[in-house]
């Protein structure tokens, strides 16, 4: 088969080639073979067949002046369509292309030069070109499976088979509508599972179970449902608890405003067994911040308990032993008291008042959250009140320790006992009825023994306990 060949060069810079060599065939004028040379140093080789039709083209690229190194390009016989290709880039990525009458069925890019996190990845596409599955491997051992519906993706699945993400997720599911997130399907090395919902991309809800798979008990809850907005902020949240325990949270702009917690039951039903926790019912609520701002617990033993927050935090706390429409209990309630109302500053507690079923009044003072001051007063009813003193007192210093305890009793008696570094040291008794041979008796306490000395007469008395004569607290605290 007799070749001529013949070199055209572009002497003047007219096109974007410098020469151009073409061998043709003698005996029919078909080109047999050209080779290419470009001013940016590139060459493509192109081979032709009998009937003059492109069949084979390599392309090099030694001055790198694109990303690529060399391309292969092979085309069919019958049709002249493309066929085959191979690229080799210059980081030493491959990518293989397959086509069928010049439309595109198979690339595979090849990560051989570890540039990405991806090791390959695979892609088929339909008669018309458009991508109809991808496969990915990851380098951490991720695979990943999507598949397209007219160029358009409608799902995917991530398996974590080197278990990288050992301490996350095993399984990640995606569903797409019309090329948007619709639903995401996570299974958890743990055995819980979780489903998000999308609207037009935006997340709508979230179902969250533990255990779905029977792989063990991971979290203390069972199941969490999560709604969202239009702008995909957090709006409900419902979570149910191993132990029974029920709680929904609502959300305003995505920030929390109220929170209800039900002891093993739903709105519509009580517990038989009085459910898992002390308390039946805690509700919340919260300032535009998210903080804390308004607290109310129902006990099971219908004792009542609300607390108000500055900013997030308690500035009062009021406790009611089964009242009900402001009526206290015929029974007395659960406990030994009526009510307790405590106050704070700055967190720490500054006043405690308690009143008991029998009616004795108590008041606690606090100085930076220390006990300082405890008065107890039972008022006289007609019959000398329910207990057989009128008032006690009792003083601590700075820090915590007594310091003074007296009482003031029905008769008109008085005992105090003053103490050093929370040690009792001496005992004072006031006979205010008259019922004794004294009237001021002191008690001295020490690792010695114990030493009493009476007075009988005010004059006996020594100017340092003249102040215990006839002591009474006057209601300063009442």
């Amino acid at each position: 088969m007799p070749l001529s060949t013949s070199i055209t060069f572009d002497e003047n810079d007219v096109y974007n080639w410098f020469s151009i060599e073409t061998t043709i065939i003698t005996e029919i004028g078909h080109v047999f073979s050209r080779i290419i040379t470009y001013d940016d140093g590139s060459i493509k080789e192109q081979e032709f067949d009998e009937t003059g039709a492109l069949s084979y083209m390599f392309q090099s690229d030694p001055n790198n002046a694109f990303a690529w190194e060399t391309i292969e390009t092979i085309y069919d016989y019958a049709s002249s369509s493309l066929s085959e290709r191979v690229i080799v880039y210059d980081n030493g990525n491959t990518t293989e292309q397959t086509f069928n009458a010049g439309v595109i069925t198979n690339s595979l890019l090849v990560d051989n030069g570890d540039d990405y996190d991806w090791s390959w990845i695979d892609s088929s596409y339909d008669q018309n070109g458009q991508i109809s599955e991808r496969e990915l491997l990851y380098d951490n051992g991720v695979f990943t499976t999507q598949l397209f519906d007219a160029g358009t993706i409608t799902f995917s699945l991530s398996v974590d088979v080197d278990d990288f993400y050992s301490d996350a997720w095993d399984v990640v599911t995606l569903f797409y509508s019309d090329g948007e997130l619709s639903e995401r399907q996570t299974r958890y090395d743990n055995g819980s599972f979780k489903v998000e919902v999308f609207a037009d991309g935006t997340l709508s809800e979230t179902v969250q179970i533990d255990d779905y798979f029977g792989a063990g008990n991971a979290y203390d809850w069972s199941r969490i449902d999560t709604t969202y907005d239009q702008s995909g902020l957090i709006q409900y949240r419902e979570t149910v608890f191993d132990n029974g325990v029920m709680k929904y949270e609502e959300f305003e702009n995505g920030i929390r405003t109220e929170m209800t917690q039900l002891d093993g039951f739903s709105y519509s039903e009580e517990p038989l067994d009085g459910g898992a926790n002390a308390w039946q019912q805690i509700y919340t609520a919260y300032d535009q911040s998210s903080l804390i701002e308004y607290r109310e617990t129902v006990f099971d033993n219908g004792v009542l308990k609300y607390e108000e927050f500055e900013n997030g935090t308690r500035t009062e706390m009021t406790q009611l032993d089964g009242f009900y429409n402001g009526e206290p209990p015929v029974d007395g309630g659960a406990e030994a008291w009526e009510s307790i109302v405590t106050y704070f500053e700055e967190g720490d507690i500054a006043r405690r008042e308690t009143l008991f079923d029998d009616g004795v009044a108590k008041l606690e003072l606090f100085e930076n959250g220390v006990r300082t001051v405890v008065y107890q007063d039972d008022p006289d009813d007609g019959q000398g009140g329910a207990r057989d003193w009128q008032e006690k007192l009792t003083n601590y210093d700075a820090n915590g320790q007594i310091e003074t305890a007296g009482t003031l009793f029905d008769d008109g008696d008085t005992i105090i006992f003053n103490y050093e570094d929370g040690e009792r040291t001496e005992r004072v008794r006031f006979d205010g009825d008259d019922d004794e041979s004294w009237l001021l008796s002191v008690t001295s306490f020490s690792d010695e023994g114990n030493q009493t000395v009476n007075y009988d007469t005010v004059d006996e008395v020594p100017e340092a306990y003249l102040g215990y004569l006839g002591l009474v607290y006057v209601s300063d605290f009442a």
